[in-house]
């Protein structure tokens, strides 16, 4: 049994909307429904509104992630995924959906459309300097620690 629970204050822009819950006692993320039915056609990209808003606790912020059961049939359909919800933000969590099929999607008033993680952070101060520490790997990225071998088969058409 979880005992860290945080009560997180929301408001819901019509009381007939899904509250947000876990839906298993394992499930880190809950689903947002539609707050609107829409209709979305092929590689159109429209905002979807939730009408639901939260009261984010200071040191948190809410991570917007697509739902698995919508990215099978609709992969990368979220514009800002994974986006941040600030905990200052206190408007209607809004998602921006791409439909990048060759079919319309027709998402209807209380879909669940995406999921939301609280998650700590911790704030940074920068501080400009000179040079940075040194280490083996340097500036080196993209792929330069392994793991892309078939990558470099598909371009080589091995």
């Amino acid at each position: 049994m979880i005992s860290n629970w945080k009560t997180i204050p929301i408001t819901k822009s019509d009381k007939r909307l899904p509250t947000p819950c876990h839906e298993s006692p394992g499930a880190a993320g809950m689903d947002l429904a539609a707050a609107h039915s829409v209709t979305i056609w092929p590689d159109e990209t429209v905002l979807v509104d939730t009408g639901i808003a939260f009261s984010i606790p200071e040191g948190y912020f809410l991570d917007l992630r697509q739902r698995s059961g919508l990215s099978i049939h609709y992969p990368n359909y979220l514009a800002n995924s994974p986006g941040v919800i600030d905990s200052d933000y206190r408007g209607t969590i809004k998602a921006i959906v791409i439909n990048n099929t060759n079919h319309r999607w027709r998402i209807l008033k209380g879909d669940r459309i995406v999921q939301v993680v609280l998650m700590p952070y911790i704030p940074m101060r920068l501080q400009v300097a000179k040079s940075l520490t040194t280490t083996e790997r340097g500036a080196k990225g993209f792929g330069s620690t392994g793991g892309v071998d078939i990558l470099k088969e598909l371009k080589e058409g091995v």
